[in-house]
């Protein structure tokens, strides 16, 4: 048993406790307890669990905490907690885990703040979604001002999290290629969002304060601001300069802005009309240039060819071409 390195106990729900004797599993790398709904505490032992790479405690419903020596995993890279309905607290010995890049808290219902020394983990991504009493974006700034730490940040989900504002730094989170606000109580966003120029993907739907939104960055493929029942105003048109069309899907969402003023109207439905004649553009012409017969064209391209017809009807009521 000293060679196992993946051990999966998903959904023993049964399961209340692990042995102390779990730490002889020298070799052991990958840890699933995910589903483990019976599962109220982790032995101290764990920390001996020196190769332990991931360790998926998503479901457990009854576990309250982590214990502290969970610090000693020094190979740890991802730590899930999905769904942890009971988890209160996290212990300060978190911090010390260097190499966690993946820290996973979604649905951690009763979470109401994070170790001081979290802003010296470098994530790639940092899930905080349905944290409802996470007073998170405190955390947030304080990680947005350690700069020279957020060339990791890729992909971050705060939605749902009961905060009220975004941090004022969110430009500086440079390496975002995927930010989720869903569902936040905000009225606006800093400018300095146009700054993150890898965003690629952004999710604002249902955040029902939302007023206005500023200049974003040329970036975006994704922007989905569905239910936004307060959005006024929309500064840009996501798509500035001449640069070529990547044929890649795109999907702007406006469903439910039914206050949007005229001009916003006409930048959004002008901005669809640029990328629907560029991927046209970008189409006619790998099609001139490929020796590939049309029908695998076609079926290469058909996600294209669904945006391009239907762009125009994401938008919803209160929009008019």
């Amino acid at each position: 048993m000293q060679s196992l390195e993946w051990l999966n106990l998903h959904g023993c729900s049964g399961l209340a406790s692990l042995p102390d004797r779990i730490v002889e599993l020298k070799s052991l790398k990958s840890l699933n307890l995910n589903g483990c709904s019976g599962l109220e505490s982790l032995p101290d032992s764990i920390g001996g669990l020196r190769c332990l790479t991931m360790l998926n405690l998503s479901g457990c419903l009854k576990l309250a905490s982590l214990p502290d020596s969970i610090g000693a995993l020094k190979w740890l890279y991802a730590l899930h907690l999905t769904g942890c309905l009971g988890l209160k607290s996290l212990p300060d010995s978190i911090g010390e885990l260097n190499r966690l890049t993946t820290l996973d808290l979604s649905g951690c219902l009763k979470l109401a703040s994070l170790p001081n020394n979290i802003i010296d983990l470098e994530f790639k991504g940092l899930d905080k979604q349905h944290c409802y009493m996470l007073s998170g974006f405190q955390k947030v700034e304080e990680i947005a001002s350690s700069t020279y730490k957020l060339g990791c940040h890729e992909f971050l989900n705060l939605g749902n999290s009961r905060v009220l504002k975004t941090p004022e730094r969110l430009g500086s989170l440079v390496s975002l290629t995927q930010l989720r606000l869903s569902q936040i109580d905000f009225e606006r966003i800093p400018a300095s969002i146009k700054q993150l120029t890898k965003l690629s993907k952004l999710y604002l739907d249902d955040c029902k304060r939302l007023q206005c939104l500023p200049e974003l960055p040329s970036t975006l493929q994704v922007l989905i601001a569905s239910g936004c029942i307060s959005l006024k105003s929309i500064a840009s048109t996501f798509m500035q300069g001449d640069r070529e069309y990547k044929a890649v899907s795109q999907e702007f969402n406006f469903s439910e802005c039914l206050q949007l003023d005229q001009n916003s109207h006409t930048r959004i439905v002008g901005a669809a009309h640029l990328r629907i004649r560029r991927m046209a553009t970008s189409l006619f012409y790998q099609v001139n240039s490929s020796s590939l017969d049309l029908d695998f064209f076609k079926e290469k391209n058909h996600d294209n060819f669904l945006y391009a017809s239907h762009i125009l009807t994401l938008f919803g009521a209160g929009i008019s071409c």
